[in-house]
């Protein structure tokens, strides 16, 4: 093949194989929305969960300390969290890490998760449910496929401010 023919066939490839890749992306996306709003749908109707929102439901695994403060999207907090996805598989984990995690709410961190952790007080342990539009979305992340619905359990230590 001439240089031109090569480069010609090299592109024709690369062309498939991005139409197959989205085509793949498309399916997923679709799957994993039906998967997360079935979830939610049924979810909301158990005993103990409240919803925030149609796409954010907790139960209270620990309740709060009595006096404990209280966190607001402003605030920099200490927490212990685990993220799990629907299928079980746990993609980041503060326990396992063995270290307690610090975030400013007023950053660029999952709306879902900020959301959760504001309407917690010190010490109170929860797990949330994140629709796939307050979590990673459409394009996922690099270990969170498209629309995958977020399971945080979520433990408040402290809120600094």
């Amino acid at each position: 093949y001439s240089m031109e023919e090569s480069q010609s066939i090299m592109n024709e490839y690369q062309q498939k194989r991005y139409e197959s890749y989205e085509a793949e992306m498309a399916e997923l996306r679709e799957k994993n929305l039906a998967a997360a709003e079935s979830f939610l749908q049924t979810n909301k109707k158990r005993s103990g969960v409240v919803s925030i929102s149609d796409k954010l439901q907790y139960e209270v695994l620990r309740e709060p300390t009595e006096g404990g403060k209280s966190a607001t999207n402003k605030s920099t907090v200490t927490v212990d969290y685990r993220l799990i996805t629907l299928s079980g598989e746990v993609q980041d984990s503060s326990y396992e890490r063995g270290k307690s995690s610090v975030f400013d709410l007023s950053t660029n961190i999952i709306e879902g998760f900020r959301t959760a952790v504001s309407v917690m007080h010190e010490g109170e342990k929860i797990r949330a449910w994140v629709h796939p539009d307050l979590g990673y979305g459409i394009n996922g992340s690099s270990n969170i496929e498209p629309n995958q619905l977020l399971i945080f359990d979520i433990e408040l230590i402290s809120v600094d401010k």
